[in-house]
């Protein structure tokens, strides 16, 4: 795990454990507090949506094969049955990925679970921490900014420029940082809103070129190709821009938009602009030539 990223982890399982206030910090205890707080989370998620539970209409056993269709609720209950096997057995790298498709799952039902995106991914790095001892600490908790806390590198820039398609099994909150540190590479100051109620805005970036002060809000919507922007998404980030008083805000997503959304997008370009799929991929094609 490269040194940003680890930091990017620690800093998520010190927010939530029992490490708060520490500054010298033993990889054990780390690693330790970690299994705790994701023990602890898979454990309300079970009592929660109570998997097991057979309804009519419910699968009580596993789909037979990959084609077979079932209704959501079994589809939540046999995510979940995965996800309390995988973590019973400790596979990391399976929980990880079925994470993943939880976290579709519950954005397109509302459900929230995506919105712990980054603690939960962070909880998975930090078994893999190798260093006996790492001395953190937390310079501002009420901001989390970029340089401390993304879990973005070069090389998986790289990976995502040159297969773009991956954009769309990353999770909600790793596309956030994706397009944080593009950002960031382009000279702005960047800052990403906590891993809680983000106010109707993902990321916060200011620039001065030629003295000139900017601020510009981000939303970013990790959503499926068919899964198009409505008018009423651009409408909030629009009031969101207003209420900040933001220079201009702009709406980055692995989709597309529908038409009412361009169209309000285009009577009131000067204060938004909304990048789809095509624009992420420009914005990666830069990267796709670079040496490791």
């Amino acid at each position: 795990m490269g040194k940003r990223h680890l930091e990017a982890a620690l800093a998520e399982i010190i927010r939530g454990g029992d490490l708060k206030g520490h500054r010298t910090i033993n990889a054990d205890s780390v690693r330790a507090d970690a299994i705790r707080q994701l023990d602890e989370y898979i454990e309300s998620l079970l009592l929660r949506f109570r998997p097991f539970q057979e309804a009519p209409g419910v699968l009580s056993s596993f789909p037979s094969h990959a084609g077979e269709v079932f209704s959501p609720r079994a589809h939540l209950n046999y995510l979940l049955r995965l996800i309390d096997e995988a973590w019973r057995g400790r596979r990391t790298a399976r929980l990880r990925n079925l994470f993943d498709e939880l976290y579709e799952y519950s954005e397109n039902n509302d459900l929230g679970i995506e919105e712990r995106s980054a603690q939960i991914d962070a909880w998975l790095d930090i078994f893999h921490i190798s260093d006996s001892k790492i001395i953190f600490e937390v310079e501002n908790p009420a901001v989390q900014v970029l340089q401390l806390l993304s879990g973005v590198n070069e090389a998986f820039i790289r990976l995502i420029a040159r297969e773009p398609t991956r954009l769309f099994s990353m999770s909600p909150r790793r596309f956030e940082e994706l397009i944080a540190e593009l950002f960031h590479r382009n000279g702005f100051e960047v800052h990403l809103t906590a891993q809680t109620r983000d106010n109707g805005r993902d990321i916060v970036a200011f620039s001065n070129r030629m003295n000139v002060p900017m601020k510009y809000i981000i939303e970013c919507k990790r959503y499926a190709p068919d899964n198009a922007i409505g008018i009423d998404v651009v409408q909030r980030l629009f009031g969101v821009q207003i209420s900040e008083k933001a220079n201009r805000a702009i709406l980055a997503t692995t989709s597309r938009f529908t038409g009412p959304a361009k169209r309000f997008i285009d009577q009131n370009i000067w204060h938004l602009d909304g990048k789809a799929y095509e624009d992420i991929v420009g914005w990666l094609s830069p990267f796709k030539g670079m040496n490791p």
